[in-house]
């Protein structure tokens, strides 16, 4: 633990069989920043509001490294990821449904657009022989594709 002239934990170092932990706490003991080391799970980083809530976090795991961002509630809005298959952005409703990615993968770049409950309604990709539209019905059964 790390105290200010004023007696106020302002930082709190931790770290047990899961990893290592940073936390730093503002003037109001309000965790802001937190880095972490975990042993199997890779190293992160959240920055949180001055009323603690996460607005903004990256992650490096073994599968590639994470931006994500939460909005003023504390909702998961969007995360940009990068991985074997190539870098993908994905954009979040208000409550957390993913609703659009956007991808650049082997198969060629790749915009899907998903409805409130989470089904995927518009594909486009764009591969190196074309490009292809699908659209699909509120089941997710192909209603039209073009090529």
């Amino acid at each position: 633990m790390l105290f200010d002239e004023k007696g106020a934990n302002r930082a709190a170092l931790r770290v047990d069989e899961k990893g290592l932990g940073l936390g730093l706490f503002d003037e109001k003991g309000t965790n802001r920043v937190v880095l972490r080391i975990e042993a199997d799970k890779g190293s992160g980083l959240v920055l949180s509001d001055e009323k603690g809530t996460h607005r903004g976090g990256l992650n490096v795991t073994e599968t590639g490294p994470a931006l994500a961002l939460w909005d003023g509630k504390g909702t998961h809005r969007a995360k940009l990821e990068l991985n074997d298959d190539g870098p993908v952005l994905s954009l979040n409703d208000g409550k957390g449904t993913p609703r659009a990615a956007l991808g650049t993968l082997k198969e060629g770049s790749k915009l899907t657009l998903v409805d409130d409950k989470g089904t995927p309604r518009v594909e486009l990709l764009l591969p190196p022989s074309g490009p292809w539209l699908e659209f699909s019905d509120t089941n997710g059964k192909r209603t039209w594709s073009a090529p």
